[in-house]
């Protein structure tokens, strides 16, 4: 019996080790990685849940650091363009979060709340991409 509990040890110590290969391999940005790592460590749908809602904090941290960036480094002309399309962004994102809400957390299950709250995520994290090559394009940094 005790053969049996080191050999189930060493399986999920080897399963555990490729699985953070593969999230290695396959996430390239921090907060990805973070999140990445963060759903593997658990079976609980709540803690994979808290997992994408503090990625989707980490990635609203991004969009405010690149309208900063963005802030300085642009004339008032051009940011004043940056707040408009930002501000509409914004509504626009309340909508869709209202469609998740209405469409997918509704739905029932707690794996539709994972689902939503992955595609709550997703909008935020587009939008910090978007920015960041905004920045990094006009800063000659792309």
């Amino acid at each position: 019996w005790s053969s049996d509990v080191c050999s189930s040890d060493l399986l999920k110590k080897e399963l555990e080790r490729e699985q953070n290969l593969y999230i290695e391999e396959r996430y390239k940005n921090p907060i990805d990685k973070k999140e990445a790592y963060c759903i593997n460590k658990t079976d609980n749908s709540s803690d994979m849940r808290e997992c994408i809602y503090d990625a989707s904090a980490d990635w609203e941290k991004e969009i405010n650091k690149y309208l900063k960036l963005l802030r300085k480094s642009t004339t008032h002309e051009q940011y004043k363009k940056i707040e408009e399309s930002q501000n509409i962004w914004m509504q626009q994102s309340e909508i869709d979060h209202k469609i998740i809400n209405e469409l997918i957390w509704n739905h029932g299950g707690t794996i539709y709340f994972d689902i939503g709250a992955g595609e709550d995520k997703d909008i935020i994290k587009k939008r910090a991409e978007f920015l960041k090559t905004i920045y990094a394009v006009h800063s000659d940094e792309y």
